[in-house]
C-alpha cells in the first residue's frame, strides 16, 4: 500500500509541474520529487509545459533555468511559450535551430531569460526536444525576471558557433570614427563601449568530458561572442530624432547576397543605415 502511494505522489508531483505532453510518443514520467523525465519514441521535435503561467505585457521578460541530461541520440533545450489574448500560441524559432547538434551526456544546468513576443498575453516555460530516447529534467525555476537596459547580452540567444554561416562582417573592425568608441563599459558617457570577452577562459570545461563524442564541454550558459566583442551604445530612455554624430559608421566591402545582421538585445532601440 505504501509502494502504490509513493507512485500516486510523484505522479501528482509531474502533474503539478508540467502539462500533459500533447504528443503521442512521448511519455512523462516523475522520478523523484523536482526531477522527471521524457521517454520518447519520436525521431523529430516535440515539447513540454508547464503548468505554471504567468500574465505577460510588452517589454516583459521570463527565466527559466532547469537541470537537463540528454542521451546520445537526444536534445533538448529550453525556451518560453508565448499567447495571445485569445489563448493562440504566437510561434517563435525552434531553441534546437541555434544550439549544437550533440551535447554532453552530463547534467548541464541551463540559465535562460526570455523577452515576450509582441502582443503576448500569457507564458509558460517549455522544454523541447528531440530524438528517440530519454531526456532527464531537474529543479526547475520559472519567474519574471526584470532586466538593466544596459547588460550586456541579457537577452541574446546563445547561438552555438558552428551555427554562424558564410562570409561574417565584425562590428568591432572597420569602424572609421573610432574615437567614438571606449573599452570603458560606461553607461552615459556618450561613446560606444567595445565589451570583450576571453573565447578560451569561458571554453574552460567546467568538469572532465565523460561523452564518447568529445573531451570537453561546451559551456552553455556562456555567449560565444564572434571574435569574442561586442559593441553597445548608451541606453535610450526616451523618444528622440537619430542623432548621425553619436552613431558608428563602418566601412567594409561586401558582395551581393543575403545578409543576416545580429544587432541588438531585443530589449534595446537600434537603428541601422546601410550607404551605397
Amino acid at each position: 500500500m505504501r509502494f502504490l502511494y509513493t507512485l500516486a505522489g510523484l505522479a501528482c508531483g509531474a502533474a503539478a509541474a508540467w502539462l500533459p505532453p500533447r504528443h503521442p510518443g512521448v511519455q512523462l514520467i516523475a522520478e523523484k520529487p523536482g526531477s522527471w523525465k521524457t521517454v520518447s519514441t519520436l525521431s523529430g521535435e516535440y515539447t513540454l509545459e508547464s503548468a505554471q503561467q504567468y500574465p505577460a505585457q510588452a517589454g516583459g521578460s521570463f527565466q527559466v533555468d532547469l537541470s537537463i541530461r540528454v542521451g546520445l541520440d537526444t536534445r533538448a533545450l529550453p525556451e518560453l511559450a508565448c499567447y495571445d489574448s485569445a489563448g493562440r500560441e504566437i510561434p517563435v524559432a525552434s531553441s534546437l535551430s541555434t544550439g549544437p547538434d550533440f551535447s554532453t551526456t552530463n547534467w548541464q544546468r541551463l540559465r535562460r531569460v526570455f523577452p515576450v513576443q509582441p502582443g503576448t498575453a500569457t507564458v509558460r516555460a517549455r522544454v523541447r526536444a528531440s530524438g528517440r530516447g530519454e531526456v532527464q529534467m531537474a529543479d526547475l525555476e520559472f519567474r519574471p525576471r526584470k532586466i538593466e537596459a544596459y547588460q550586456t547580452g541579457a537577452l541574446i540567444g546563445q547561438l552555438y558557433p558552428n551555427r554562424r554561416r558564410g562570409l561574417v562582417l565584425e562590428s568591432n573592425r572597420g569602424i572609421v570614427n573610432s574615437e567614438r568608441v571606449t573599452e570603458l563599459d560606461r553607461d552615459g558617457d556618450n561613446r560606444w563601449a567595445l565589451v570583450s570577452v576571453d573565447l578560451d577562459e569561458i571554453s574552460q570545461p567546467e568538469q572532465a568530458g565523460e561523452d564518447w563524442r568529445t573531451r570537453f564541454e561546451y559551456r552553455p550558459n556562456e555567449i560565444y561572442w564572434s571574435d569574442g566583442a561586442v559593441l553597445k551604445s548608451d541606453s535610450v530612455l526616451h523618444d528622440r530624432e537619430p542623432d548621425i554624430g553619436r552613431a558608428l559608421h563602418f566601412r567594409t566591402r561586401v558582395f551581393p547576397s543575403a545578409y543576416r545582421a545580429i544587432l541588438n538585445d531585443p530589449g534595446r532601440a537600434v537603428a541601422i543605415r546601410i550607404a551605397r
